[in-house]
C-alpha cells in the first residue's frame, strides 16, 4: 500500500486484505467471534456481540503521528443500540495494533474538527492501547 491520502479503489482493495489478516488477531483481543459485515458501504468493518468494529491500515509507522484522525460519524450510535464503538489501527511502518472503545465523555476532550470535508476527531496517540502481535503480518 502506498501512502497517499485521500480514497482509491486500490488502496480500498488492500485496506480489505489487511483486515482480513487483523480479524482473528482482533477476535482473539476481544474474546468474541466477529462477523463482517456483507453490505457495500456499511458504517463499520465488522461487528460481535458488544461491539461494532472499525478496522483502519495505515502504510507509516505509529510514531510518525502524535494523533489519529477518525470522522466523528463512527460514534454517532443509535440511541437503541447497545453495542459500543471499538477502533482499530494497524500500522505497516512498525507492524503495529493499537485500539480505543469509544467514550463520549472521553471523546469530547479530543480536538474536534473538518478533515477531508468530514467531521473528524483527532485522537491523541497516547489514548490508544498496543495489541502486542506474535508475528508480523505479510506485505500485502
Amino acid at each position: 500500500m502506498k501512502r497517499g491520502t485521500g480514497f482509491t479503489k486500490a488502496r480500498f482493495e488492500e485496506g480489505i486484505k489487511y483486515e482480513d489478516k487483523l480479524r482473528p488477531i482482533i477476535q482473539d483481543a476481544l474474546g468474541q467471534t466477529i462477523s463482517t459485515y456483507n453490505i457495500p458501504n456499511s458504517k463499520y468493518d465488522a461487528f460481535s456481540d458488544d461491539f461494532l468494529i472499525e478496522i483502519k491500515t495505515r502504510n507509516i509507522k505509529s510514531t510518525d503521528y502524535d494523533t489519529f484522525i477518525c470522522i466523528a460519524s463512527k460514534f454517532k450510535i443509535p440511541e437503541e443500540e447497545t453495542r459500543n464503538v471499538i477502533l482499530f489501527y494497524y500500522f505497516i511502518g512498525d507492524n503495529k495494533l493499537f485500539y480505543i472503545q469509544y467514550d463520549k465523555d472521553i471523546f469530547d476532550t479530543f480536538k474536534y474538527g473538518i478533515s477531508y470535508c468530514c467531521p473528524s476527531y483527532w485522537i491523541p496517540a497516547k489514548c490508544f492501547t498496543e495489541i502486542t502481535l506474535k508475528n508480523p503480518l505479510l506485505d500485502i
